[in-house]
């Protein structure tokens, strides 16, 4: 059976995973690429041990993600992002268990670390913010930017909104989000006139409040 090899059981995992978005299931092909790019194609699923995987984990941390022109390394794979393979590679990996291809996980050797990188976090006060907004060449622009630093808008969701999900009266937002389900966000002052603005020059019939991107 081919899913007793690693790519073909990768593949077919997640395809299987019709349970999330496309955009979860192309992280999972990230991390397969990286198991792949590690043990090999055709590698035995039940042939990986824990300390292969322990191995793997180690070598995650010193792959490459950005390089001078010269070909010199400048800077690794952070362990937020290998913590977040780790993850997804133990959800495979068990989900190999319980479809009897291997008796147990090599994967239950590694523990993942902080997923979430906090040296990169920055703080946008009203002075970033207000020279962000000054910065921005449009409405547009300024809307992405608005909904995402006053109404906490995740990437995945600012296409969705539609000038029908803004519901001036109740001074709120309806956010159908692909990731959390529907909730709704307050039109703070500091949004409303970045919304106004934006719908004031949306062109008539206009349906998606960035209907450009």
């Amino acid at each position: 059976d081919s899913d007793r090899f690693l790519a073909a059981f990768c593949d077919r995992y997640i395809r299987g995973r019709t349970d999330v978005g496309v955009a979860t299931r192309e992280k999972y092909g990230h991390t397969k690429r990286f198991l792949v790019g590690m043990f090999g194609e055709d590698r035995l699923l039940k042939s990986i041990t824990k300390a292969d995987a322990k191995s793997w984990q180690r070598w995650l941390m010193q792959q490459p993600v950005r390089i001078d022109k010269d070909g010199n390394v400048i800077r690794t794979m952070a362990e937020s992002t290998a913590s977040k393979h780790v993850k997804r590679a133990k959800t495979m990996f068990d989900d190999a268990v319980d479809a009897r291809l291997i008796d147990e996980s090599p994967m239950d050797a590694i523990k993942g670390g902080q997923e979430v990188n906090r040296k990169r976090d920055f703080f946008v006060g009203r002075n970033a913010a207000a020279t962000v907004l000054d910065a921005c060449p449009d409405h547009d622009w300024r809307l992405i930017f608005g909904l995402a630093r006053f109404g906490g808008f995740r990437v995945c969701e600012l296409l969705n909104v539609e000038w029908g999900d803004v519901l001036w009266d109740q001074n709120k937002i309806r956010n159908n989000s692909p990731k959390t389900g529907l909730r709704f966000v307050p039109i703070f002052p500091e949004l409303a006139p970045i919304l106004e603005a934006a719908f004031d020059n949306a062109y008539p019939g206009q349906v998606r409040c960035l209907e450009r991107y």
